[in-house]
């Protein structure tokens, strides 16, 4: 499972060509693009949470990274991304043979998000597989990679 993090003041997605129909919506926290490869099971779901849910990544005093998003009262807007499994050490095209089959992916994305909510955060899933425009006001920016 591959993560990429962007520290936001807010997020929206809508369809293209649809600016009026958002379909997810964040404030204050973190936008996470997760791919999702064939080895990822339920147990890389939830730990992906477990750590997502403690990374102090939010400003406390004079430290930049004093607070987890659960610790601002922060929200969390997930995005599945399938590209985030290519492999590109070989020719010009992405390679996605590393990337789980979707019915296993949803199994998986779904588990992630609803180990987030369980662990107390605010989480928004994005729709699964569709073609999005995202805006992003990113806080910083700041994005941070995580795998397991």
């Amino acid at each position: 499972m591959k993560i990429v993090l962007q520290r936001v003041n807010e997020a929206v997605a809508h369809p293209p060509g649809q600016p009026n129909q958002v379909v997810a919506h964040i404030g204050n926290g973190l936008v996470l693009f997760v791919g999702i490869e064939r080895e990822d099971h339920m147990g890389t779901a939830q730990k992906c949470a477990q750590k997502v849910s403690k990374l102090r990544l939010f400003e406390k005093g004079n430290s930049m990274f004093g607070h987890s998003v659960l610790d601002v009262d922060g929200q969390v807007l997930c995005l599945f991304q399938m590209p985030m499994a290519a492999d590109l050490t070989r020719g010009a095209k992405p390679n996605f043979s590393r990337a789980a089959p979707l019915d296993h992916a949803r199994k998986i994305f779904d588990a992630f998000v609803d180990a987030l909510t369980g662990l107390g955060v605010r989480t928004v899933a994005g729709p699964f597989q569709e073609h999005l425009i995202l805006q992003v006001e990113n806080r910083g920016p700041f994005t941070v990679p995580y795998s397991v």
